[in-house]
């Protein structure tokens, strides 16, 4: 929840400059952006104006879900460690910045902040059960960079990002 909580005051934070450019433009979209990295599926949500945009992302590169891992140390002696371990998905925002290229095209590089949770994992010999023995927040910066093209009233493109990867980018102009 809070990660969420930081994700929307964020888009809020960003998103307001945005908005005299996002009124004036005829060239506003929404989109959404698919990808894989290393195994692990990514999405994004995106909109963007002329010449300014925004992403929320998600990578979903979970090691182990919430549910198998109990939120507390092992309470005895007789355990193995698992080492550090990646838990629930890794989620983030992008500030981009376009330039046409073009009627149809258009170029964007940006940047993001994302953060996720690790935690030292340890299992117990007794029961089998997997312990949380510490556990931190991690905070990565990201890059990415852009193709789309407007086709009518769809939009079609390609991006590639640091840490999300190589996605297909789906919009709808309005």
């Amino acid at each position: 929840m809070k990660k969420l909580c930081v994700a929307a005051i964020l888009s809020v934070f960003f998103a307001t400059p945005a908005a005299a450019q996002w009124a004036d433009s005829e060239r506003n979209v929404v989109y959404l952006a698919l990808g894989k990295t290393q195994g692990h599926n990514s999405y994004a949500l995106g909109t963007r104006g002329a010449n300014f945009g925004v992403e929320i992302g998600v990578l979903a590169d979970s090691e182990y879900a919430e549910g198998d891992v109990l939120d507390y140390p092992v309470p005895h002696n007789s355990y193995v460690s698992l080492g550090e371990k990646k838990m629930g998905n890794t989620y983030g925002m992008d500030v981009l910045g376009y330039i046409p290229l073009g009627t149809v095209f258009s170029a964007g590089v940006g940047a993001g902040l994302y953060f996720g949770e690790k935690r030292q994992l340890a299992r117990s010999t007794v029961t089998g059960w997997v312990y949380t023995e510490s556990k931190k927040t991690t905070l990565a910066a990201a890059g990415q960079f852009t193709v789309q093209a407007r086709l009518g009233s769809g939009m079609l493109g390609v991006s590639f990002h640091s840490l999300r990867g190589t996605q297909v980018t789906l919009g709808l102009q309005f």
